[in-house]
């Protein structure tokens, strides 16, 4: 069940309050099974072609189509086999990713960082699926990854958002109201304005900023090209820089 309620009493991390099971896997061993059984059909036909003395350039599509396969089935079962028996505990104050014996527990006052990534995949202009991917980072310099291996990974990453901002933006805006450089991963803001790796922007130079189809993008006045043009997934805390950056000069959302 996604997010599922639990009760019980209350551990080292608080009460629990939600659970998110890990994938039956089922549909990956079917794929993996597939992909294994083309990649093993192609690497036949590959065979029966040298033997009736083919051309080599067909030899080697087919050959090499079926290794392709063949691998990537590897990578799935693979995957399956690394996540098996995953789950995620919510406490109220903070999370444990369980696998097996194994717990990993984070708080959530100890969260300095969290990455997102969301990539929607298409085929022929057909929606097939999204793929999430969600990175925390921990005062002792740790890092937990969730994605699809976790069913209802969406849920939960809006959890780690919230819990993560709430705590971290207080203490960033301090720091900018003080004058001091607040970090997002390349970029940086200050008073001043903002840097991305070794150039700045002050906020007055700043025609426009957006987030859109996964980028976000400053652009300076007078300038025809992007002065940035960043993916969201390598920004970390990524709503608490908008949200600065939104405050000092404004920030447009596309998709």
């Amino acid at each position: 069940m996604v997010g599922q309620a639990i009760q019980g009493g209350s551990t080292a991390l608080g009460t629990p309050t939600q659970r998110y099971e890990g994938g039956s896997g089922m549909g990956s061993i079917i794929g993996a099974l597939f992909l294994g059984g083309l990649g093993a059909f192609f690497l036949f036909g590959a065979y029966q072609s040298t033997i009736e003395r083919a051309s080599g350039g067909t030899n080697i599509t087919l050959g090499l189509f079926g290794v392709g396969m063949l691998a990537f089935g590897a990578f799935i079962l693979f995957n399956w086999w690394k996540n098996r028996g995953v789950h995620v505990q919510v406490y109220s104050g903070g999370l444990a990713r369980i696998q097996g014996e194994k717990s990993q527990e984070i708080r959530w006052d100890d969260i300095r960082a969290v990455w997102q990534s969301i990539t929607k995949h298409y085929r022929n202009g057909i929606y097939t699926g999204t793929t999430y991917l969600y990175t925390v980072q921990t005062a002792d310099n740790r890092k937990l990854t969730f994605g699809n291996e976790i069913k209802g990974v969406e849920q939960l990453g809006q959890q780690l958002q919230q819990e993560s901002t709430s705590r971290l933006f207080p203490r960033m805006v301090a720091a900018y109201n003080a004058g001091q450089n607040v970090p997002f991963g390349d970029f940086t803001i200050n008073k001043e304005g903002i840097s991305h790796k070794n150039k700045s922007l002050s906020w007055a130079e700043i025609e426009g900023a957006q987030i859109n189809n996964g980028y976000v993008t400053f652009k300076k006045q007078g300038k025809w090209f992007n002065w940035a043009n960043v993916p969201v997934a390598q920004i970390p805390n990524l709503i608490v820089f908008l949200s600065l950056v939104d405050h000092v000069v404004g920030i447009k959302r596309g998709r």
